[in-house]
């Protein structure tokens, strides 16, 4: 709602609209491109993962994501990312 909330407000290319978060907004970026796919153009998610959603990985094929995640995080397992 709130994508599409600032499209309508503000300026925007729908085509050049990108998700990033870190941490739980990582977890959030997963999510919310697994639920809308085809609304952003890129993710970028820094130290989440989906937990088991990995399986549903398959509808973010078409999209760009560049994923950021320290190998020695003790918060959340950089296996979160791994296996995204």
């Amino acid at each position: 709602a709130l994508t599409e909330e600032l499209r309508a407000s503000l300026r925007v290319e729908p085509d050049r609209v990108y998700l990033t978060g870190i941490s739980m907004g990582g977890f959030g970026t997963w999510e919310t491109a697994l639920h809308y796919p085809d609304t952003y153009a890129a993710i970028a998610p820094i130290c989440g993962g989906t937990g088991v959603r990995f399986l549903l990985a398959e509808r973010l094929k078409h999209l760009p994501i560049w994923i950021f995640h320290g190998a020695l995080d003790t918060v959340v397992e950089p296996a979160h990312s791994q296996k995204m």
